[in-house]
């Protein structure tokens, strides 16, 4: 099992230095920390794999994580993201209650703080105001990711996409007819059949 660790004052700024919940001070940390398990990780040691169950989001205290989405046979794969020290991870499924999309594994030694929803639950009755400001904040850097996500995807769908129209390209060309004229012969088509509807 891992062994827990204590935040120092320095690891606390490090956090808010990296945009977790920049505002908030020791005090508010220590707040929430009441309510944490702290974990570590030795470099190649998995936090959890793809479809485990879970409902705990980590937030990194120090050292850095791999996002890896495991290949045929549970093959290591490339990874797909590498987090640092104030990112969250595991987010999805403490909301949604779901298995875990990906597996996650440290890149080196690695300082972690979990929070269960149980416990946050708990921290939330407490204190109201803090558990507003960090679903605030969780929501935010889930709506980052997701917006991240779909650039990903449409660049992704873009080079297919010109790759496509390409090849369709190259198979007209093999028929005698060049791209430009079919372009123009579109062109004109769709001009007759505006003029035709007014």
């Amino acid at each position: 099992m891992s062994e827990s660790f204590e935040l120092s004052t320095e690891a606390l700024e490090h956090l808010g230095q990296q945009g977790f919940l920049s505002t908030w001070r020791e005090q508010e940390w220590a707040t929430l920390l009441g309510y944490m398990d702290h974990q570590q990780l030795q470099a190649g040691e998995f936090l959890f794999h793809k479809g485990e169950p879970g409902r705990t989001m980590h937030i990194i205290v120090e050292g850095a994580l791999e996002v890896v989405m495991p290949g045929p046979g549970n093959a290591d794969a490339e990874p797909l993201a590498t987090l640092a020290a104030g990112s969250i991870i595991g987010e999805q499924a403490f909301f949604d209650a779901g298995p875990r999309t990906a597996s996650v594994r440290a890149q080196s030694q690695t300082g972690l703080m979990g929070l269960t929803t149980q416990a946050f639950a708990q921290f939330a009755a407490r204190h109201p105001v803090l558990a507003t400001e960090f679903l605030q904040e969780a929501a935010r850097l889930i709506s980052l990711k997701l917006r991240g996500t779909m650039r990903r995807i449409t660049a992704h769908l873009s080079e297919r996409t010109a790759a496509q129209v390409h090849a369709s390209a190259e198979e007209i060309g093999r028929y005698g007819v060049s791209l430009d004229l079919l372009d123009q012969r579109l062109t004109e088509l769709r001009r007759r059949r505006w003029q035709g509807d007014g």
